[in-house]
This record gives C-alpha cells, structure tokens and sequence, in this order.
C-alpha cells in the first residue's frame, strides 16, 4: 500500500483502541491448552510454498478519446458530496456493531488477558479473523463457529528485514475470505512511518499468504520483502497488487497479466471483477506532487483507459457504484487546510458525473 493518506496510520491506531472495548465477550471462558498446542503444531509444521504463474504479455495502454475536464461553471455538489460521506462512516460503524454482536456467539477465544480486535467476518458468518494484543500484536486467530482455531503468529510473516524483531507496530490483517474455495487470505500490516513523501509514505501491508481453513496450511503466494498494494474483486477470481507497475493474477486459471505504470498508489476493483481502477502519481525531484491520473483496466478487453488527470491533487479510486459508475476522492494537500472531493465518472460513456468537495471551502 502506497499513499491513502497521512493520517492513515494515526486512524488505524485509534481504531484498534475505539473497537477494543468488545474484548469482554471473548475472555470469559478461555480455551484449552491441549486445542491451543495441537493447532500451533500443524501450523508449524507446515512448508510455505511459492506459487508458480505464467506472466501473459503486458497489454498496450488507451488513452481515452478525449479525458473529460472539470468545468468551472460546474455547480457545486458540496453538499451531495459530503452527505455521501457522511453515509459511509455510518454504515462502516453499523456493520462493525454487527459483526461484534454475531462473533460474541463463538466459541470464545484466549488472548492470554490481551485486548483483542475483531478483524473481520467471514460472509457465510461461519468463521472470524481475531487479532490478540492491541500494543504488542504477536498472534492472530482464524476461528469458526464450530470450535475450530488457527493460531498465526506474526513473526512468521514479516519482511526479511525484520527477521527476530520481538516488538511488531502492526498487526496480521484480512485481505479476502474465499470459504467456497475454503481459504483465508492475509497480509502483515505494519504501522510505523519509515518517511515518505506525496509518491510514498514508507507504510503498508508485506506479503500475501493463503490459510487452507481445513487443514491450517500457510501457503506464500508474494514474499513480505516489500511494501504493497493488494485488492482481490469481490468475485474472488482475481487479485491485483503493485508490483513493478500492476500485477493481476487470475486464481481461476493461474494466469498473470503486467501492466506498465509507475508510482501506483491506490487499487479497486468494480462489483462483477472485470474492471480494476488504479491511481498514479507524478512528483518533482523534492518528492512534492506535481499531477496524479486515475486508469481503469479492463480484465475482458485487456484495455487500459486513462479517466482523470488533476494537477496538485491527489486522486484515488474510492469505491463503485455499479460495475459502471467509479468514486474518485481528490485529496488537496497544498493549502493550509486540506480539502476533499468527490467525483462521480460513468466509465462506459467516459462522463464526470459529479464532482464536489466533501469538506468546507477555505
């Protein structure tokens, strides 16, 4: 992961802390040694595997027949724009209310008297991604339903660098529960600020790794050497993340595809998973941004499409509508005050169809 934003290390912190206070419900009834032993055993036991793929030709870059410009007549959509956001931090609280209020009917889990965060649900609602020990985060559980318990230990899964390192500011995180397939996808997460500047902040996620939820194997399928970027669709099917410009792997078929890109940013995928947005930026020798374009690559016509490109602002695809319509947030950075704003482009008919900020005019 590149650049979401500056404060986004701050905020993942504070959300550990807000969301901590559901640890009661999981410490009433600790688990036995003998089910904690056997399961840490058959994790340990098992071999990291680096996936093979077959890399297909890097398709050609097509800018669109004319990028659509913001007019400056353009009404404002402030209050549209913020109104929506305003929509999104409320049904990002009320599902993580459901999700704490549906896992307080598992098994319990043991976090050795630590605080505990719930990291996510499966969608069958079957299995849940805990992670123990809101400061230290040395181990995360993968439990069901059902009794099952999978103990992963962060210092298993961190960068070469970092090999032996018995402090970890950061923690295991969920990147995509396949349960027809019956595996669990994580990464590690660190938290700390290395430096950066607009093209790089020096923070993110390491690695990808598959849990087999059956049998507890670990499978390395990108090394944790280095900072990226990982989105899966929604489908399943396919997984992109930032290495040297875009990778997108097909699970289906084994299938890679390279796209050419530089400073990649920011990845999302649309609804049906035939569509991966992606942001780039471009920064002067200070490391200050100079422009940032917004792309959308087309998994069927193996097109990559130019939609946005903005001076001084930061532009980042945020979510879709439908598999039609793509938000984009621009985030400003060069005034005293920063400001946010939302657009609203149909990437079929290559259309703005709103644009207006989410926070107060200077």
């Amino acid at each position: 992961m590149k650049r979401r934003n500056r404060l986004m290390a701050v905020y993942f912190m504070l959300v550990l802390l807000l969301i901590s206070s559901c640890n009661s419900s999981f410490n009433d009834t600790p688990i036995s040694n003998e089910n904690f032993s056997t399961n840490t055993e058959q994790l340990a036991s098992t071999q990291n595997i680096s996936s093979t793929l077959i890399v297909t030709p890097s398709p050609v870059l097509v800018n669109s027949t004319s990028t659509p410009t913001i007019e400056p007549t353009q009404q404002s959509a402030h209050f549209t724009a913020e109104y929506q956001e305003i929509l999104t931090a409320t049904a990002w609280q009320v599902k993580r209310d459901v999700i704490v209020t549906k896992v307080a009917q598992f098994p319990p889990v043991d976090c050795g008297g630590e605080e505990n965060l719930i990291g996510s649900l499966s969608p069958d609602e079957n299995w849940a991604f805990t992670v123990c020990g809101i400061k230290s985060n040395k181990i995360s559980i993968v439990h069901s339903v059902n009794g099952v318990m999978w103990v992963l230990e962060s210092k298993d899964f961190l960068p070469p660098s970092m090999a032996g390192a018995e402090e970890i500011s950061g923690s295991l995180t969920q990147e995509f529960w396949d349960i027809e397939g019956g595996y669990f996808y994580f990464s590690t997460y660190l938290s700390f600020d290395i430096g950066g500047n607009d093209c790089f902040t020096g923070y993110g996620v390491n690695g990808l790794f598959r849990l087999n939820l059956k049998t507890g194997e670990v499978t390395t399928l990108i090394s944790p050497s280095e900072y990226i970027e990982i989105t899966f669709s929604q489908t399943g099917r396919r997984y992109a993340a930032d290495i040297n410009g875009v990778l997108v792997t097909d699970l289906n078929t084994g299938e890679v595809v390279q796209l050419d890109a530089e400073n990649v940013m920011d990845l999302s995928w649309s609804p049906d998973g035939t569509k991966l947005a992606f942001s780039t930026t471009k920064c002067d020798n200070g490391g200050l941004l100079i422009s940032s374009s917004i792309y959308v690559w087309d998994a069927i016509t193996r097109e990559t499409h130019t939609l946005l490109t903005i001076n001084k602002i930061s532009l980042s695809p945020d979510s879709w509508r439908d598999n039609k319509v793509l938000k984009i947030k621009g985030e400003d950075f060069t005034s005293n005050e920063y400001i946010l704003t939302i657009y609203e482009y149909d990437v079929i008919n290559a259309l703005v169809l709103l644009s207006g900020t989410a926070t107060p005019r200077p």
